[in-house]
């Protein structure tokens, strides 16, 4: 490692909350450079940092969540590499790695044994661009602006967390721990930034296994496959069971809704986790880890 160590401190909240803010990673200089050329990259898709008003709808083709979230499909700009290989974030990342997942032990146990944490792979995801609330406003379709809130969500599939024979990809990918550097602040609520459930990693199998399935009338997230699946099951059942009142003829009960490495945290069966939701205060230049 390059010499910059995670507090103890830094190391008991994330095994006890699940998430940390770890200060000051970037230094202020190293933000705004940082700034400079996620703004100029933007210059490239006609979207003018400094000309909002006028400009901002060009967001729209850069989003393939349709402006949720703010998120822009940004992935190998030569800024957001380098910012991916700053020997600081990465070693703070393997320092949490070698805490918990590599040891392949208690909570952390996984099928995928024992690893190197350090010897990481690099994973790249999008960046989150969210403009002001009047801008948004100004390039509303109907009652939908430009951007708006991205839904409370887990990326994975929990009741299936490492079979990825539905994903639909050739190279599904394992992401123990998650990141994102923050190049503003967000430090009180409504101003953006992230909200998350502390402490339900030390939970997660026992909620997985009650958690509620789908239980919406037109199951949308539900794959046709599994659907299928099951209407073939309760057909054999039929044919070689002389009964109606078998148990076995019941349905079955459908899983919680996922789509690829997205399930949505529902406001009814899932208000549980709802209601222990905490917004994340974090200033520019922390790194964010989950």
């Amino acid at each position: 490692m390059d010499g910059f160590l995670l507090s103890d401190e830094c190391h008991e909240e994330f095994k006890t909350r699940g998430i940390v803010v770890v200060p000051g990673v970037l230094t202020p200089d190293e933000v705004m450079r940082v700034r400079d050329e996620f703004h100029k990259s933007l210059i490239k898709h006609e979207v003018d940092v400094d000309n909002l008003q006028t400009t901002a709808h060009n967001l729209k083709s850069l989003s393939s969540t349709g402006g949720a979230g703010g998120i822009l499909d940004t992935f190998y700009e030569d800024w957001k590499l380098k910012l991916n290989e700053n020997p600081k974030i990465v070693s703070a990342l393997c320092q949490l790695w070698q805490a918990t997942y590599s040891s392949c032990r208690g909570i952390y146990e996984h099928p995928y044994g024992v690893f190197d944490p350090f010897k990481p792979y690099m994973y790249i995801d999008r960046v989150c661009f969210r403009v002001p609330d009047d801008i948004s406003s100004l390039f509303s379709k109907g009652k939908r602006t430009l951007q708006r809130t991205l839904a409370p969500h887990l990326d994975c599939c929990p009741h299936r967390l490492y079979d990825h024979s539905e994903s639909g990809k050739r190279h599904p990918k394992w992401r123990p721990i998650q990141a994102f550097l923050a190049l503003t602040d967000t430090v009180n609520k409504d101003e953006g930034g992230l909200e998350a459930c502390p402490g339900l990693h030390r939970e997660f199998d026992e909620w997985v296994l009650r958690r509620a399935g789908d239980t919406s009338s037109g199951m949308s997230l539900r794959s046709k496959k599994q659907e299928n699946q099951e209407t073939e099951d309760l057909v054999s059942v039929s044919s070689s069971t002389s009964t109606s009142t078998s148990p076995s003829l019941l349905p079955l009960p459908p899983s919680p809704p996922c789509v690829g490495d997205f399930t949505p945290i529902r406001p009814v069966e899932d208000a549980d986790i709802l209601s222990r939701f905490e917004h994340i205060p974090c200033r520019a230049g922390d790194l964010v880890c989950w």
